[in-house]
């Protein structure tokens, strides 16, 4: 392991009229900029009118350079959007210079805690806000550089030097396979004058993705990197999916999966002109999904339906647990996607989504969920609540300050205190529970709970089919007043 990074930075800040630069070296600036450069003009010459919005929503990119691509050195950091205090935008680049015989795959596979804090050290001088100090700033993008440890070979063992032929890598254990399988790549690429490789957690436009180019982009095909469009610019794009082994798929149906049916409905109701909620109906991947734009937030709709994307993009293989890991991971990066997007300098949108989320295994099941969607399950003839609401009034419930009875007239009844996007940090709730044939469930927003009782939700999920269930309940809120939309989804076990 190598020791720590003199890590700075180059560009806008919203705090300064500028160009601010700290500790970036000369000979990495005279090829990054002009490049830079070129890549602005020609992503706002292709993008047009468009452009502003696909620069503003734009992901935050890692990267690691080889040696004599900008430079002398490998390098490796951070490009996110941003723009100085009189307005003209221009990324923020946050570079360090690497050892020689660093692993620049390696940072990518062992380092994503450490870029994740940069993001957000990153994204805290984004906002327009004349108390923050550049000074500080510095100091914190000092010593996170001095934190970082990127693989680095021995000098004298010539590991990473480009492959001339055949030949062999010597290993103390099969424990050294990784970090060897990923000098090989980079001795591969080595034949060639250098390369860059961008990685990304993702954005509103761009799900997560890995690029892999000879030296640097290409200025003319860089404004995919903005929107997404990635054959419409010229590259080609290939999706990381793998099939299950044959042995595998022959095995699976002695799992014992439950078989599993469901339905779902959706309608704006009879006040609002746009359906704000979004669900997810997925019996082939065990997975539902109810979400519900917040109330008096401008993209309420944007907001719901992109949690459900994500959550249909999100890893469906695998143990329980790791697929509950994946989904949490999911709400994670989609609350700090909508967060960022509420607090750029720059046309900011302030939009968040409640959610709740059922998962099912072989006998067990899981739910998450954040804010006051909700989760029924109707078992035995017994109906019960397996979710507790995110709201003001279920607090003063539960702290004897407000009778249940009373929540629905009280003057904060619609105020939640949890939702994707409402906040800096999310940490959506969970529960497991075991799973049993003949169990039914009701994922639905507080346009269906919050309009027909709980006789009424245990009623409907006594009916013939799933689709029966959602179509009662769908009637039922009908019948009333309807000022909210309402989305149910039930999913019967058999």
């Amino acid at each position: 392991m190598a020791g720590g990074i003199t890590l700075g930075f180059h560009g806008k800040l919203p705090c300064r009229g500028d160009f601010v630069r700290r500790r970036v070296a000369g000979d990495f600036l005279s090829a990054w900029d002009p490049w830079l450069s070129r890549c602005m003009h020609d992503s706002h010459r292709l993008l047009g009118e468009g452009w502003l919005d696909a620069y503003l929503t734009s992901p935050l990119w890692r990267f690691a350079v080889s040696a004599g691509v900008c430079g002398e050195k490998p390098a490796t950091g951070l490009l996110m959007p941003s723009v100085d205090a009189v307005g003209r935008y221009y990324p923020l680049t946050l570079v360090g210079a690497l050892p020689a015989e660093s692993s620049l795959f390696g940072l990518a596979v062992q380092e994503g805690a450490w870029f994740e804090e940069l993001e957000a050290l990153a994204m805290s001088v984004l906002e327009d806000d004349p108390a923050v100090d550049l000074e500080q700033f510095d100091l914190a993008v000092s010593a996170h550089g001095a934190r970082l440890q990127p693989w680095a070979a021995d000098a004298a063992s010539r590991l990473l030097a480009p492959l001339q032929g055949p030949t062999c890598f010597a290993l103390e254990s099969l424990e050294q396979l990784v970090p060897a399988l990923l000098a090989m790549q980079q001795a591969l690429l080595g034949r060639q004058q250098g390369f860059s490789l961008w990685w990304t957690e993702g954005s509103r436009r761009i799900p997560p993705c890995l690029l892999l180019q000879a030296a640097l982009p290409v200025p003319e095909r860089f404004a995919a990197m903005f929107d997404g469009e990635w054959q419409h610019h010229g590259w080609e794009s290939r999706v990381v999916r793998w099939q299950a082994p044959r042995a595998a798929v022959r095995a699976a149906p002695s799992l014992g999966l439950p078989r599993l049916s469901s339905a779902s409905v959706s309608h704006a109701g009879k006040v609002r002109e746009v359906n704000e909620d979004a669900c997810l109906d997925r019996p082939d991947l065990r997975l539902w999904a109810v979400a519900d734009g917040v109330g008096g937030h401008e993209a309420g709709d944007e907001a719901s339906r992109s949690v459900i994307d994500g959550l249909q993009q999100a890893p469906h293989s695998g143990e329980l647990q790791e697929r509950v890991n994946a989904l949490h991971d999911v709400l994670v990066l989609a609350n700090r996607h909508l967060w960022h997007a509420a607090h750029r300098p720059e046309r900011p949108v302030t939009s968040a989504s409640t959610v709740v989320v059922l998962l099912t295994g072989v006998e067990e099941c899981c739910w998450l969920w954040a804010g006051d969607s909700r989760l029924y399950r109707l078992r035995d003839g017994q109906l019960s609540q397996c979710t507790r609401d995110h709201s003001v009034v279920q607090d003063l419930i539960e702290r004897g300050e407000l009778e249940a009875a009373e929540a629905s007239t009280h003057p904060q009844a619609n105020v939640i205190t949890r939702a994707v996007g409402a906040a800096a940090e999310l940490d959506p709730e969970s529960r497991f529970s075991d799973l049993r044939s003949g169990d039914r469930f009701l994922l639905c927003s507080d346009g269906v709970h919050g309009c027909v009782a709980p006789d009424v939700i245990q009623s409907a999920l006594q009916g013939d089919s799933p689709r029966e269930v959602v179509d009662t309940l769908l009637r039922a809120v009908l019948e009333g007043e309807a000022r909210d939309n309402c989305t149910a989804v039930a999913v019967f076990v058999d």
